[in-house]
């Protein structure tokens, strides 16, 4: 499969719905949202029975970039703690992302103390991260605090959440109601991209179209408002490894749904799984909810052989489907090479 990086940079926020409800949002975009959203805008354009249920692609979930340091899941087995000598484990706990040098370093078996930002006190040494959760290296933060013309780090950040009060009114008995709505905003020449891979090259040119289109349609919640609008460009240019190990251990950039007869595969891995569930949107249906699944979160470390697969969240009654359309949820593992004790 040919394989080439897809930029998203936010034209305003983004309402990317998390499980808790409308008052939480994510900040970056699971792949099987992802998916869901790109095979929505394909269906605008093309026969969405193209690429439906026999997907010719496969992608990661949306990560966080800044210029030209892509930040990536840590992988799970990964302690970052030992490596940096610390006692205390808690700042590192908080970490969930690293820039492409220092995951490369670390799929690698290759990182070491000297390549982490530390703040050294007389406890122990805490890493020097962007809101807790980005960890870059030595030279990639030195790169970021220069293009914002900054000295200290916590004056840093790569997004911001806002909650906004909304009302809605009982039809019946006009009373009101408050709940809250969370959106995120992005910092300037920070965005999200994506890894793609098209097995079938004539379907790449119209993939490309369908991501263009949904930039102007827009991803996640509150799209009539004018949110999760986007601008789009391509690249061939990856600064970090996208191909899987042949018999090893790998770590999964995408959201799996593992097959049945792959789950035994799990006792040696190392992973997090979490519920995935929402709204069914189409050309055809808004108002349905699909089946909630448990997925095994990106980050985790896979033994080779965990595919994943695509799973039907079509929302039933009584056993039968409701929709007038199979409901899809992307469980396809992105795998790249996790070496171990190769020093």
């Amino acid at each position: 499969m040919g394989a080439f990086l897809v930029h998203i940079k936010p034209k305003g926020p983004f309402h990317l719905g998390s499980d808790i409800g409308y008052e939480e949002t994510e900040e970056y975009i699971h792949s099987d949202t992802l998916f869901s959203a790109i095979v929505n805008s394909y269906g605008m354009i093309y026969d969405v029975n193209e690429i439906l249920p026999d997907i010719p692609f496969r992608i990661t979930s949306a990560f966080p970039y800044v210029n030209d340091v892509y930040f990536l899941p840590t992988p799970a087995d990964f302690d970052l703690a030992k490596i940096c000598e610390s006692k205390e484990n808690k700042e590192y706990k908080k970490i969930k992302f690293v820039s492409h040098d220092l995951f490369e370093a670390i799929t690698n078996d290759k990182i070491d103390k000297s390549q982490i930002p530390l703040k050294e006190t007389k406890e122990s040494s805490k890493p020097k991260t962007i809101q807790e959760r980005y960890l870059p290296s030595h030279k990639m933060l030195d790169e970021i605090l220069k293009y914002y013309e900054l000295k200290d780090i916590n004056k840093l950040y790569f997004t911001r959440k806002t909650d906004t009060p909304r009302v809605t009114i009982d039809r019946c008995s006009m009373a009101s109601d408050v709940y809250h709505y969370a959106d995120v905003y992005y910092n300037k020449n920070v965005g999200l991209y994506f890894v793609m891979k098209v097995e079938k090259k004539e379907y790449e040119n119209r993939l490309k179209a369908a991501i263009r289109l949904l930039g102007d349609e827009g991803i996640g919640g509150d799209r009539s408002s004018g949110k999760g609008l986007f601008e789009v460009s391509f690249s061939d240019e990856i600064k970090f490894n996208v191909e899987p190990s042949k018999n090893g251990m790998n770590v999964t950039l995408s959201l799996v749904y593992p097959k049945r007869e792959e789950v035994k595969l799990l006792s040696n891995s190392v992973f997090e799984l979490t519920s995935r569930r929402g709204w069914v949107y189409s050309l055809w249906h808004k108002t349905l909810r699909r089946k909630t699944v448990r997925m095994i979160t990106e980050g985790s470390v896979l033994q080779n052989g965990i595919c994943g697969d695509i799973v039907d969240v079509s929302p039933s009654e009584n056993g039968k489907r409701i929709s007038t359309h199979p409901v899809y949820r992307y469980g396809y593992a992105f795998c790249v090479r996790r070496r171990l004790n190769e020093k």
